[in-house]
């Protein structure tokens, strides 16, 4: 492994080594910069994955028992006897219905020194009961792609700065663009770059953009899944886009683990 890759690896591996808020927060895994209040209604997919029933991370609902988040949130809740999801409410800690994670499967190739196979899925136990603040979001194609300039919405709470450790009450949004996979790649080139199970969304100029406590949350465009928020270096900077796991690399993958 080179030094680039290291130090990669030491970033992502920062959170399990930590025992306080001031160690996490420098952690590049990140939450909602410059976005709006949002209500639930309008992300009802949205969940707050909870360990202890304080937030850590978000999941997205994809039918009445299961829902899907990265693998980075599946090492947080090891182990997962008092992991919880809320769902129906704007607020993370209060409202809505509460759901025991009964079942956690993490991909069996994910590396957390890469970010790479970053995605798990989760089943629930009571099973979500569907309404105007509850409802799943629909999977893309295997192998589905989505062009540069799509815009996608992304929700959580998360901070609203980098390495300030405080999450938010209540649920916010941004709306970002996909921007072109060399273009992402090339930001990343230090690092490794990027890779096809990978997809990134920002602006050039920076400033809006998921941060700490997003991880696992679902950037939607087109009524669809495309990714779900997984790593970049800081929040909002305009060189470092925000790379997101791509959900249609591991569509049959979902339905195989969970028959959505």
């Amino acid at each position: 492994m080179d030094v680039a890759r290291c130090l990669l690896w030491l970033l992502a591996a920062l959170p399990l080594f930590c025992r306080n808020a001031e160690c996490r927060s420098l952690h590049r895994h990140r939450r909602i910069v410059g976005g709006l209040p949002a209500n639930i209604t309008e992300v009802p997919y949205s969940l707050s994955l909870q360990l202890d029933g304080k937030h850590m991370c978000g999941a997205v609902i994809i039918n009445e028992n299961w829902a899907v988040t990265t693998g980075y949130c599946y090492n947080l809740a090891v182990p997962a006897q008092n992991v919880t999801v809320r769902a129906g409410s704007s607020v993370r800690e209060t409202g809505g219905s509460v759901h025991t994670v009964e079942r956690f499967v993490p991909h069996s190739h994910y590396v957390p020194a890469y970010s790479d196979y970053d995605i798990a899925v989760l089943k629930v136990k009571p099973a979500f009961k569907f309404s105007k603040k509850v409802k799943p979001v629909k999977l893309p194609k295997q192998g589905e792609e989505f062009s540069a300039g799509t815009v996608g919405v992304v929700a959580g709470w998360g901070t609203k700065n980098f390495g300030v450790p405080k999450y938010t009450r209540t649920l916010y949004k941004v709306e970002v663009p996909i921007i072109d996979f060399a273009e992402c790649d090339k930001s990343y080139m230090y690092f490794g770059g990027v890779n096809k199970r990978m997809i990134c969304a920002a602006y050039p100029s920076g400033g809006k953009d998921s941060c700490q406590g997003d991880n696992g949350g679902g950037l939607v465009a087109k009524r669809k899944l495309v990714g779900l928020v997984s790593w970049a270096i800081g929040c909002a900077r305009s060189e470092y886009p925000h790379v997101y796991t791509r959900v249609s690399a591991f569509s049959n993958w979902i339905l195989n683990n969970t028959n959505v």
